[in-house]
């Protein structure tokens, strides 16, 4: 099944348990936030500004 890896690889990585709980977030666009914030995700500021990053969230 595609995928399966790297669901299982970002299940065990320490910044999963931040961005799983987020609505609409799952491992595949988990594991896109992390690749993109180089495992840093303060880059993105604020919880509000990764969930519209990822267009989860309104941003107006």
């Amino acid at each position: 099944m595609p995928g399966t890896l790297l669901t299982e690889w970002f299940r065990t990585h320490p910044r999963a348990k931040i961005i799983d709980p987020t609505p609409g977030m799952g491992p595949i666009l988990g594991a896109e936030f992390i690749a993109i914030a180089i495992g840093d995700l303060a880059i993105f500021g604020t919880p509000a500004r990764l969930a519209s990053y990822g267009g989860l969230a309104r941003t107006k």
